[in-house]
């Protein structure tokens, strides 16, 4: 593969949301469960769809999470089970090409990583949100000092690597299609494969509906 490929995580790569599922986890037991959970999968969409600033969406989602660092690791692994279908029939083509892709991701680094792990992608490859702990294991919030977690976080992290051949971005997001202002990125692929959202997909350059014409791309 010669060019890079940058690809999102939720709803792309796995084929839930990391913080809607850290959410539904968090919230056992808690009387309101229900009425939260709705909300950040609200707030989700929002910020996805560009009806809502990222970083205003993240703040707001935090806010309803009370989660420490055993139940991360539970949603971590659900996640891990939850794989898109196209992206684990192809495992081989990221394996292989495993130096050349990039995860940059609104979701955070503790629940990519054992999926990424699982398709080869090495950690310093990973560009996503950092939880905070308190002293009790328990998430207080967010390092804004992350690109990730700041408004534009996926157009500077990309242009603070400063790469040396095009990229191809995939995503499902409008963060993802921002992307299109790097100088880096060639070319925006909207991955509908797990949801397709009719504003990213009207400005994307490309729709993929699985990884398989994602693959036919980068050819």
């Amino acid at each position: 593969m010669e060019k890079y490929l940058i690809l999102d995580f939720d709803s792309t790569i796995s084929k839930v949301e990391g913080l809607d599922e850290l959410a539904k986890k968090a919230l056992e037991g808690d009387a309101e469960k229900d009425r939260k959970v709705k909300e950040i999968i609200e707030l989700t969409n929002l910020g996805m769809e560009g009806a809502i600033s990222f970083s205003e969406s993240l703040e707001r989602r935090i806010q309803l999470v009370s989660a420490d660092k055993r139940i991360i690791s539970e949603a971590a692994q659900h996640i891990l089970d939850n794989i898109s279908d196209s992206v684990i029939r192809n495992a081989d083509f990221f394996r292989e090409n495993a130096g050349k892709i990039y995860i940059i991701s609104g979701g955070f680094v503790d629940l990519i990583v054992p999926t990424a792990e699982k398709l080869g992608i090495a950690r310093e490859n990973i560009l996503a949100n950092e939880f905070v702990f308190d002293e009790n294991d328990c998430v207080c919030g967010v390092n804004k000092d992350n690109f990730m977690s700041q408004e534009g976080g996926k157009i500077k992290q990309i242009n603070e690597l400063e790469l040396d051949q095009k990229a191809v971005m995939v995503g499902d997001g409008w963060t993802d299609c921002q992307t299109k202002e790097c100088a880096s990125v060639e070319k925006f692929i909207a991955f509908t494969e797990n949801v397709r959202r009719d504003k990213v997909v009207r400005h994307a350059d490309a729709v993929a509906n699985d990884f398989e014409e994602v693959i036919m791309h980068l050819i």
